[in-house]
């Protein structure tokens, strides 16, 4: 074996071993916490609403997380709202935040009496309950979160 050949060898054998750690590291990284930061009416027909829904996540951990997408669930004030999934990708900063914003569709028959409920009583406030599971590269399973706040509304 040659002195190139023997440098070739330990230099992928590192990065293997470079690439096993990172993935080790994600799969014990603690979740994001996720909290909803905005919540815009976009579009609106006879049997759907389109909402644009913020999201921030921020990462407790000393490494980036790269988010590949996430299924999520959202209840306002305690009725379920929407679910769906989204492939949009994010790399929450180690000891940071991101911000993402998905396009929801929400079912105007199911949610008819909600909003019968805050046209007659505006509500000045949301409560919401997301639940969900976001997908991170480098890991074969999804890491859930399940969050409540309050949206206050202008």
């Amino acid at each position: 074996m040659t002195v190139k050949t023997r440098i070739a060898a330990a230099c992928g054998l590192m990065m293997m071993l470079a690439t096993g750690c990172t993935a080790l590291r994600l799969q014990q990284a603690d979740p994001p916490k996720v909290a909803m930061t905005s919540l815009q009416l976009t579009g609106l027909t006879i049997f759907e609403q389109d909402f644009d829904v913020g999201l921030r996540l921020t990462n407790p951990n000393d490494f980036p997380l790269p988010i590949a997408g996430m299924t999520y669930t959202i209840q306002l004030n305690g009725e379920k709202f929407a679910d769906g999934a989204s492939n949009q990708a994010v790399t929450v900063p180690a000891m940071g935040d991101a911000e993402v914003h998905l396009t929801v569709h929400a079912n105007m028959l199911s949610n008819l009496q909600q909003f019968r409920r805050w046209q007659s009583n505006p509500p000045d406030k949301l409560d919401y309950a997301l639940k969900g599971s976001l997908s991170v590269k480098g890991i074969p399973f999804g890491m859930p979160f399940d969050y409540t706040g309050t949206v206050p509304l202008q």
